[in-house]
């Protein structure tokens, strides 16, 4: 297991042996049969830019975003765990994100 805390005390636990089956798939958000169960967790965050950021400077790939949802004032970003489960970062539009698409549905 990896624990991932930040200074506030927020706790996020990865479990690290688990039976990835296919690792390129996660059967939950990849495939077009939809089964029942957790999809992804979101998290908000305060700048979208600094997330970006600090992603890039960590060398972990943004699998989807910055993209907005609606009009709610929300931006998020996906990465993925090593897992391969989704993680939502989702913070306020600021205006100035780069590269910020509307999301539309296709299915």
């Amino acid at each position: 297991m990896a624990i991932i805390r930040n200074e506030h005390g927020v706790e996020i636990n990865l479990i690290l042996n688990a039976d990835a089956g296919d690792p390129e798939k996660n059967i939950l958000m990849d495939l077009g049969d939809k089964y029942a169960g957790y999809t992804h967790a979101a998290l908000r965050v305060a700048s979208i830019n600094d997330t970006m950021a600090a992603l890039k400077a960590a060398n972990i790939t943004i699998t989807q975003g910055p993209s907005k949802f609606g009009d709610d004032g929300g931006v998020s970003l996906f990465v993925r765990d090593p897992d391969r489960n989704v993680i939502e970062l989702r913070g306020r539009d600021t205006g100035d994100i780069p590269g910020v698409t509307q999301y539309t549905n296709v299915n």
